[in-house]
């Protein structure tokens, strides 16, 4: 099948070149798009046919070019986005908890209260993170407005405070001995 100096391969051999099994390579003849020929009972393709097909679908990685100035600023002002919305969620959860505390103390349920210290906790560890990440970044009064934040440190530890005090009331009007239990909420820290 030489007629033309050209080399022919069956649709075994197109497979195993390619790592492909005959039965994809004869869907691709039957759906017209590698071209074959059929002087038999057996299709059979042309190396070049096979080359240009595999260069069709040549898939080749694409280079990212630089960030322009503008996209690297904009990246940078999602770390104060992400801190306004930490200490949302602190005023959000603080004051839902300061909501639920009486009935929670009332019914002695003591593993809440020490939950909510744990709570707390991880969320003081986390926003001390992105806090310690701003100020990396160089926050400063003139740019993300650092009194802003300290501002709203101070309205959370209000909470904390209260919420705290509400605990204290709450744990004495029993005198249970189960009280050792309850564990004080922590300010926020602010980095410095």
């Amino acid at each position: 099948m030489r007629a033309t100096g050209e080399r022919y391969l069956s649709l075994q051999e197109v497979g195993n070149e390619i790592g492909v099994s005959d039965q994809t390579v004869r869907r691709w003849v039957k759906a017209g798009e590698l071209a074959a020929y059929k002087p038999g009972k057996e299709y059979r393709i042309k190396g070049s046919d096979l080359e240009e097909f595999l260069k069709a679908r040549e898939v080749s990685p694409k280079v990212q070019s630089p960030l322009p100035e503008a996209d690297v600023q904009r990246r940078k002002s999602r770390l104060p986005e992400v801190a306004d919305l930490l200490l949302d969620f602190a005023q959000l959860l603080l004051l839902s908890w300061q909501a639920e505390l009486p009935s929670r103390a009332q019914a002695n349920d003591y593993e809440w209260l020490a939950n909510t210290a744990i709570l707390w906790r991880a969320f003081r560890l986390s926003n001390y993170g992105v806090l310690k990440e701003l100020s990396a970044e160089g926050l400063d009064d003139k740019q993300d407005g650092l009194s802003r934040y300290m501002a709203r440190y101070m309205d959370i530890n209000a909470i904390v405070s209260k919420f705290n005090a509400a605990m204290r009331e709450h744990s004495t009007a029993d005198g249970s001995p189960a009280d050792e239990a309850l564990v004080a909420l922590e300010p926020l820290e602010a980095v410095t």
